[in-house]
């Protein structure tokens, strides 16, 4: 049985046609980035790891809630060819998280709302605020944005605002206003 596994998996075979399904506001063209490699896989073995890393990309966008992928042959019943069906489910384009906290001495609220893949290029901004009952307030605005140039490159951009009183210990207070821009790289891609 296992001599029969090894010789249907290492058989010949390539992706020949790619159907995409479910998508309403993503662009078709950030799924095609991720589909190089799986076109360059020669076996049903190949085909299958790729199919993994394909949707471990797709699911780090934070884009879907669910990625399903089917192999079937093709219409024209090709032996070393096969056709992929992917059936996507988008999240919402919102998110919205409010909490609340107890850390030592300090109490306090948060509160993050954020926007997804608005372009449907999987992009997300989201705002973020937290008040502390000790004079406490941090404020953000990030940006972020995936797959830059078909690299495996993200970035993250970030304004942010930070006040703390310490008037309760002493007479200083802190203050930080900022900004950060950054670009890394994909978890889901080994190389650059």
């Amino acid at each position: 049985m296992a001599k029969f596994h090894e010789d249907i998996t290492q058989k010949p075979c390539r992706v020949v046609e790619v159907e995409l399904k479910g998508l309403k506001r993503t662009k078709a063209e950030l799924i095609e980035r991720e589909l190089d490699d799986l076109r360059d896989a020669s076996t049903l073995s190949e085909i299958y790891t790729e199919i993994q890393k394909l949707v471990g990309n797709l699911n780090e966008l934070d884009v879907f809630s669910g990625v399903d992928a089917n192999i079937t042959e093709t219409q024209r019943g090709d032996v070393d060819a096969c056709r992929l069906e992917l059936v996507f489910e988008e999240k919402t384009p919102w998110s919205a998280k409010a909490k609340s906290f107890v850390q030592g001495s300090e109490a306090g609220i948060e509160g993050r709302f954020g926007l997804r893949n608005l372009r449907g290029r999987g992009e997300k901004i989201s705002l973020f605020t937290e008040y502390g009952s000790h004079k406490m307030t941090e404020s953000a605005i990030e940006f972020s944005k995936p797959r830059i140039s078909s690299l495996p490159l993200n970035v993250h951009a970030r304004v942010f605002n930070y006040m703390k009183s310490n008037s309760h210990y002493c007479s200083c207070e802190e203050k930080l206003k900022a900004i950060s821009v950054g670009l890394m790289r994909s978890s889901a891609h080994a190389e650059l």
